[in-house]
């Protein structure tokens, strides 16, 4: 993880298994801090990096 100011990176490894658990635990974490991610303002991409 990455902060700078209000932006956060997340570096995710196996996107397939690890991306429904992040959103379930943004979700639980909005729910007790009463805040929310803007999805307008937020951006999703694959980086694939090969292993040699």
């Amino acid at each position: 993880m990455s902060l700078y100011a209000d932006d956060m990176i997340l570096y995710i490894e196996n996107p397939k298994d690890s991306t429904p658990k992040l959103l379930e635990l943004i979700n639980k974490f909005s729910k007790v801090a009463g805040c929310k991610v803007n999805l307008q303002k937020s951006i999703a991409f694959l980086l694939l990096t090969m292993k040699y």
